[in-house]
């Protein structure tokens, strides 16, 4: 964490990312543009925040390192309440983009805000490491199953389960 905090010490810019429907908004803070600190050196940003001049994750192999990674957080959080961990969106089609799209499957959601802001830090750091943007999905694993939106059914046929 100290680690993380002096990456962003410095200046600090709010963005907000805004991807998809029935996703969350939220704000995320970042260096100043301009400047990479993790790199020492300076960096081009578009206008949201995210690296212009490089793609963060390059490979599916990483984006699925990345969705384990965000699998073994989510069993800490969830427990026996996780019902599935799946890579979906440009990451599992190998067409890759600078976000990570990841599904989130639990047995029931009270709220989707609660559940986005129970895995808010998990996000950020996961972000912060691997220089991308993880974004969670969430769904229930009846509405799953059942595939009661679009987004349902095109988890379940072309997601990637970690």
């Amino acid at each position: 964490m100290i680690q993380r905090e002096s990456r962003l010490a410095a200046h600090r810019t709010p963005f907000l990312i805004v991807s998809g429907a029935m996703r969350l908004f939220f704000v995320a803070w970042t260096n100043s543009p301009g400047y990479d600190s993790s790199q020492g050196k300076p960096c081009d940003y578009n206008m949201s925040g995210v690296f212009a001049s490089r793609i963060m994750v390059t490979t599916r192999r990483q984006a699925l390192e990345i969705a384990a990674a965000a699998r073994a957080g989510l069993e800490k959080l969830y427990g026996e309440r996780l019902r599935g961990v799946y890579l979906y969106g440009s990451a599992a089609r190998d067409q890759l983009t600078p976000d990570i799209d990841i599904a989130v499957i639990l047995d029931k959601i009270d709220t989707t805000f609660d559940e986005h802001k129970r895995v808010s830090q998990l996000g950020a750091d996961l972000s912060l490491d691997h220089d991308t943007v993880v974004l969670f999905f969430f769904a229930t694993e009846a509405d799953s199953q059942r595939g009661r939106f679009a987004i349902h059914r095109y988890i379940k046929e072309e997601g990637v389960g970690v």
